[in-house]
């Protein structure tokens, strides 16, 4: 079998559903090559931690260099590496996941990635515009220590999108219905009013609670992703079909609109 058949079964789907790394799960979205692939566990011995090592001195300084990780983190990130590495005991709490499509390991302490560091929330759809994506990938950045802040910002994202599809309206409530005025179909109101709303209760005291449950942090993610792809990337890819149309057919089909147009303010 060939080097390019063997990567291609080792690899599930990496257009599928984003499938965030979880402990002991033996098939999710690699945290260093983003793809969903086969993962095996092994407890940490002394040549895997050391390759690990190798790993973790070149990550850490790309991290650092880009500003990503901070002073804490990265000594929080080598204690837990070198207590792995020293400690026996330790070693017994601890595994290693290996990517069998990029061939790198994640290090598991108490059944938590500590390395990467890396969040688990899905990535960004590719038709998100620059100011959500930024507010997006700022709220992926926090996921895994502060969910409620997650929140926030993804409510923010949401704020900037509503004035993408068009509404200048400033109160995030009173902007979505008015798209609901404007035809904004049932599915994409409830996913905006539902990120409004978990996003303020992150913010203020109220019925739902973040902290204890960081799943409803993560359900959001995919809720702002599949706005984005109802009404960004799938209108682009009617526009791009409709535009490539002849001219001609284009002509008659605004003739033919503009007719029952004209029909309706009649009929009125």
């Amino acid at each position: 079998m060939s080097d390019k058949t063997n990567k291609q079964n080792r690899i599930i789907d990496s257009k599928k559903i984003y499938t965030a790394p979880e402990y002991r799960k033996t098939a999710f979205h690699c945290p260093h090559c983003n793809i969903c692939a086969h993962h095996k566990w092994s407890s940490p011995m002394r040549y895997n931690v050391s390759i690990v090592l190798k790993e973790l001195r070149i990550y850490l300084l790309e991290t650092y260099y880009n500003q990503l990780l901070d002073d804490g983190l990265v000594k929080s990130i080598l204690n837990d590496l070198t207590r792995v590495y020293e400690d026996i005991s330790y070693i017994r709490d601890s595994k290693l996941s290996f990517c069998d499509n990029c061939k790198k390991y994640s290090i598991w302490v108490d059944q938590k990635m500590v390395y990467p560091h890396l969040s688990t929330a899905p990535l960004p759809v590719t038709e998100m515009s620059d100011p959500v994506e930024e507010l997006y990938n700022e709220a992926r950045l926090i996921f895994n220590q502060s969910p409620r802040g997650a929140c926030a910002l993804l409510r923010l994202a949401i704020q900037f999108l509503v004035k993408e599809l068009g509404e200048d309206e400033n109160n995030l409530n009173k902007a979505i219905g008015n798209l609901v005025k404007e035809g904004l179909p049932k599915k994409i109101q409830k996913a905006l009013d539902a990120v409004r709303v978990v996003g303020n209760n992150a913010v203020h005291p109220g019925e739902i609670d973040i902290k204890d449950n960081p799943e409803i942090a993560r359900s959001l993610f995919m809720l702002v992703n599949f706005i984005c792809e109802k009404m960004i990337t799938e209108n682009k890819n009617v526009d791009a079909i409709y535009s490539s149309l002849p001219s001609e057919q284009i002509k008659a089909i605004n003739k033919r609109d503009n007719k029952i147009m004209k029909s309706n303010k009649l009929k009125i």
